[in-house]
């Protein structure tokens, strides 16, 4: 079996992309943490090989390494950001709701592609879950892109439907 040691960075991007989705298999509880460092790794056909890895893990693994895969999106190539966050979204509103406090730091992102989905994954929570993040999604409406706007209010405008509807 190949190691995440053994990899290397000369070899062609499809190599690399089926190396690094043998690993993320589910048995594979610490391959996480390895895939996580690729994320900044210099070739960014590594980085995105590795975040298509990290959406591939068990939502249980990738819960735990949550907070570590968010932070390392400051260091992570732009042309790869996207597809770690849709790793995390992969956890679902269940596993959202697990993490939740570790996508706040999303929504500070200069990324506006970044910070929207922040907002989405946000509002895949219930009404119940989603109000202690209420007020940082409040303040979005204040946003700088127009996108991340309208997403922060169709958030807060779904929760009330939502929460009004079970009332």
């Amino acid at each position: 079996m190949t190691t995440i040691n053994e990899l290397d960075a000369v070899r062609p991007a499809a190599e690399l992309c089926a190396t690094l989705e043998s690993l993320a298999q589910p048995q594979v509880e610490d391959t996480a943490e390895a895939l996580t460092k690729l994320l900044t790794h210099t070739d960014v056909d590594v980085s995105f090989a590795a975040a298509v890895a990290l959406s591939r893990l068990s939502s249980s693994t990738l819960q735990a390494h949550a907070g570590v895969v968010i932070s390392s999106l400051a260091l992570v190539d732009p042309s790869v950001r996207w597809r770690v966050v849709e790793a995390i979204a992969s956890l679902g509103a269940d596993g959202i709701g697990q993490v939740g406090a570790k996508i706040v730091p999303l929504l500070e992102y200069s990324d506006a592609s970044v910070r929207r989905r922040g907002v989405e994954l946000i509002g895949m929570l219930d009404a119940d879950a989603l109000r202690p993040y209420e007020a940082k999604v409040l303040r979005m409406f204040d946003d700088a892109d127009e996108d991340v706007r309208l997403c922060a209010i169709e958030v807060i405008a779904n929760a009330h439907a939502h929460a009004h509807a079970h009332a």
